[in-house]
């Protein structure tokens, strides 16, 4: 290897030996400094490096990743999301069609679980004809010595709507149109659950998936079914994602009632609730309650406890009493999927009129009634005379 020439530092006699030995050590630095970006170039590069290698390896193990449903091969592409119960990964067929398989572990869940579990292929059977439910395509059950797992192969969204939330609450962008857009589609899709009995129970942000510029429902594994004649269905467990489950599902399985949760098709309502409560103000309901998940699942679960609502004038009065139909904590009095969609708040039309009519009782109709008569009467006698 050659042996590096240095600049030589320029002297002049004139300058004196003091400054004479400031260039020296001047020019010192500043061969330091080359050496030490030259290095960090290479620090940078050997980084990059690695994480092209890296990449490369985790493309080639997913890429090499074949499974098989029901006999049908299917290359794993990516994970798309990861659940208490299930894995979902991205996948494309020989003929190049992506779709989203969903893998259940059944092995590692109680027998009345896999039950649920299993029963989400009903529901998505029953369901195959709404518009706004997730397309299953194939499903297999499969148990062996090695493993008990279910595979539900199933139209592949662009993103669900905790990710549409994410992204417009970091671009400030989720503008009242969008927001009431996106709430109308959300009744749309839970109503045509609701008209086939069936309840989902586990409403959130990520079980509304995008698919073709609309919202459609996923993830049936604790869905509810009602029977013929019946308003409610009892589960004696509890089940959902806690910070979405309603007050009476907290009930299941306490000694207080050994029957069960009672639900109905308010829970969801309930869930709807909270979503649009999120959306509106960025945080849960009972987020400031201290003591932990558990002393908001306990204040979710007290009647004594309501919920906070934040009053501004930035906040559309329909979309606040919107949010108060759906988070009222007795599900007799909390509102119908079919009542939201005709509220004001989507229905600005209706408003006048609804107010009209609910301001004006029965018995004031009937005086109403009765003057106007007499009225007429008397303004008959006085065109005769």
């Amino acid at each position: 290897m050659e042996a590096q020439i240095l600049p030589q530092p320029k002297f002049n006699e004139n300058l004196g030996a003091l400054t004479a030995r400031e260039l020296v050590l001047d020019m010192k630095a500043k061969i330091k400094c080359q050496q030490l970006a030259v290095t960090g170039q290479k620090s940078k590069a050997w980084d990059l490096l690695k994480k092209k290698i890296t990449s490369a390896k985790i493309e080639d193990a997913l890429t090499s990743a074949k499974i098989y449903v029901n006999g049908h091969k299917f290359t794993i592409l990516r994970p798309l999301g990861e659940g208490g119960y299930s894995t979902v990964y991205e996948v494309y067929s020989r003929d190049k069609k992506l779709y989203a398989l969903k893998i259940v572990n059944l092995a590692i869940h109680a027998d009345c679980v896999k039950q649920d579990l299993i029963r989400e292929i009903v529901f998505l059977e029953k369901l195959k004809k709404c518009d706004l439910v997730v397309k299953a395509f194939d499903y297999e059950l499969r148990k062996t010595e090695d493993e008990h797992k279910m595979f539900v192969l199933m139209e592949k969204g662009d993103k669900d709507f905790h990710q549409i939330l994410e992204e417009h609450r970091n671009r400030k962008s989720l503008s009242p149109a969008k927001l009431r857009y996106f709430w109308e589609e959300m009744l749309e899709a839970v109503l045509e659950l609701h008209e086939n009995n069936i309840i989902h129970t586990d409403l959130k942000p990520g079980n509304f998936l995008l698919v073709g510029g609309q919202l459609k429902i996923i993830d049936f594994g604790l869905a509810m079914e009602l029977r013929a004649g019946q308003d409610y269905a009892y589960r004696k467990f509890v089940g959902g994602t806690n910070k979405y489950l309603s007050p009476e599902s907290l009930s299941g399985g306490s000694s207080f009632d050994p029957s069960g949760s009672k639900l109905c098709t308010k829970s969801d309502v309930w869930a709807l609730g909270i979503v649009l409560y999120q959306a509106v103000y960025g945080v849960l309901p009972f987020s400031s309650v201290p003591g932990g998940r558990a002393a908001k699942l306990n204040a979710t679960n007290d009647p004594n406890i309501p919920v906070d609502f934040e009053v501004s004038s930035s906040i559309d009065p329909h979309l606040l009493d919107t949010m108060k139909r759906c988070l009222e904590k007795n599900p007799e009095k909390r509102a119908s999927i079919k009542e939201l969609l005709v509220h004001p708040y989507l229905r600005p039309e209706l408003g006048s009129k609804i107010e009209q009519v609910s301001s004006t009782c029965n018995v004031c109709k009937k005086k109403g009634r009765k003057l106007a008569k007499i009225s007429s009467q008397r303004n008959q006698q006085t065109l005769s005379q």
